[in-house]
């Protein structure tokens, strides 16, 4: 397709000319080819340092430090995340945009390169990124930030990003040992039956760890308030959602919250269309949070009760 309507600046060649097709080998070869400007590590007016941190599942994420000469420490800081699909790299703008950012508010500008679908899909950005926000809140004193004005932003993927590194909660798909410990402090046999279960599908599909894994839900201070699966996936078939807060902290929006979350993970695969659930017949609340997260009826009865479906939008 031509693009002659409007003026499309040269960084974007030879895409400023026509549109391909994006696909995952285009996503890839456009990856490769996506570099850090070099204006963007040459300012006279900033000192911009380079910094690798420890990130989601024993990864690592560098971060550029945009330091504007000259300011009075201890200073506000912006954790900026760059916008581009959750695919691709920081574009020429995003750091003209983060050096503006550091030169005129003035402020320390921590910009984060966060690992890239489809390599690395959700929840990979979102656990960067707060891995991030929680480096520099931690580091604040050594690179002269001053804690109390630390403040995140981002454009386009990157305000999503935002959004997700900001929310009260995080969920994550648990590993070997943290599955078999929640088992074993299980009381309840029919808890104890779901998490062997949980635990035994992802033994035998490692591949598929976190469709088959118990969800850890943990609210804003790092507490855990519950738990979720998704009990397997199969090509063709919809993934099925089960959820559970403790008692204490039912009634605070942790499970619409947590399902929200869950939701947006599954979508981000392709094939998968639709993720069910099922309830008993008299969880009124349950059934309340399905609503709130866009499920409706199936008009199915389950072994347990009545089945509910949400599409992807």
């Amino acid at each position: 397709m031509s693009k002659t309507k409007y003026p499309i600046k040269r960084e974007f060649f030879p895409y400023s000319k026509f549109t391909p097709s994006v696909d995952r080998r285009f996503v890839k070869l456009a990856q490769k080819g996506m570099k850090t400007p070099k204006f963007a590590l040459r300012d006279p007016d900033v000192e911009v340092r380079k910094q690798r941190i420890p990130a989601f599942r024993e990864g690592e994420i560098e971060l550029l430090i945009m330091i504007p000469k000259g300011i009075q420490t201890p200073a506000p800081c912006l954790v900026d995340i760059h916008g581009g699909g959750f695919v691709f790299e920081a574009a020429g703008s995003h750091y003209r945009h983060a050096l503006a950012y550091a030169k005129n508010a003035p402020c320390i500008v921590v910009f984060v390169r966060y690992r890239l679908a489809p390599g690395f899909p959700f929840p990979y950005p979102q656990e960067d990124c707060y891995a991030a926000f929680c480096w520099v809140s931690e580091h604040a004193e050594e690179l002269g930030v001053d804690r109390t004005r630390i403040g995140i932003a981002g454009d386009s993927a990157g305000g999503t990003l935002t959004v997700t590194t900001t929310k009260r909660m995080k969920i994550y798909p648990a590993d070997r040992q943290q599955m078999e410990d929640v088992l074993a402090s299980a009381k309840d046999p029919e808890l104890k039956k779901a998490y062997t279960e949980m635990l035994e599908g992802c033994l035998e599909h490692p591949e598929q760890w976190d469709w088959y894994a118990m969800w850890i839900i943990e609210n804003e201070d790092g507490i855990r308030v519950g738990d979720l699966c998704f009990k397997g996936y199969e090509d063709g078939k919809n993934p099925e959602i089960g959820y559970g807060i403790d008692e204490e902290f039912q009634g605070k929006g942790y499970a619409t919250e947590a399902v929200k979350l869950a939701l947006a993970w599954a979508f981000g695969h392709t094939g998968v269309a639709a993720v069910e659930a099922e309830t008993e017949p008299d969880n009124i609340a349950s059934q309340r949070v399905l609503a709130k997260c866009g499920f409706k009826p199936a008009g199915i009865i389950g072994e347990e009760g009545p089945r509910f479906i949400a599409y992807k939008e």
